[in-house]
């Protein structure tokens, strides 16, 4: 009914660019997805709640880290390019994983001697990733201390999730020492594996 869609999903405009103009591609299990007809951004739409999503989040089992272990070789290597490609640029002494899972990133980029924060909702994965050793905060970007600062920022398949992406990184710029850097992996619907 429409009192039900309503309680649970709500309307976006572009997470990139805020345009509210787009078009329909396709509707799959988990929505449907739309591409934005100003910047060709694809997206959700229409997307869980705020609410719904924090409770989605929080009690969803851990897909993610389930899946690191069996997907090791993979993870690593694609953990280790995005990592290396940041070290080639700066200095790298801290980092802030925003949606960090069990902390798979933050392990490697803790072998690297490299200080470990994440910001994850999921109850089981933030477990996994406290008893490896990482500093880990439940919940959203409110919940990660107002005095923490970083060289490096990272939203590995974070950022498509992302409602309001510009107020979403302008809060989190709260968080990055003034010449740090921003990490975000998105899904290119024209790689290889989404096709």
């Amino acid at each position: 009914s429409k009192f039900k869609t309503k309680d649970y999903f709500e309307y976006r405009v572009c997470p990139v660019c805020e345009d509210k103009k787009y078009a329909d591609l396709f509707s799959a299990d988990d929505g449907t997805y739309v591409k934005c007809m100003s910047c060709s951004m694809i997206y959700l739409n229409p997307v869980l709640n705020d609410f719904q999503l924090e409770r989605y989040y929080t009690t969803n089992h851990p897909e993610q880290a389930r899946s690191h272990p069996s997907e090791k070789d993979y993870y690593d290597r694609i953990y280790s390019m995005g990592l290396k490609s940041c070290m080639s640029i700066m200095n790298i002494s801290s980092l802030l994983d925003v949606g960090c899972s069990d902390g798979a990133f933050l392990d490697l980029a803790h072998q690297s001697g490299i200080q470990t924060y994440g910001v994850e909702y999921n109850e089981s994965e933030i477990e996994l990733a406290r008893s490896k050793s990482h500093s880990i905060w439940k919940g959203s970007v409110a919940a990660i201390p107002k005095n923490l600062s970083v060289d490096l920022i990272t939203l590995w398949d974070v950022f498509e999730h992302i409602k309001d992406g510009f107020g979403f990184l302008t809060s989190l710029r709260t968080f990055l020492n003034p010449n740090g850097l921003f990490f975000l992996q998105i899904p290119n619907s024209s790689s290889l594996a989404a096709r």
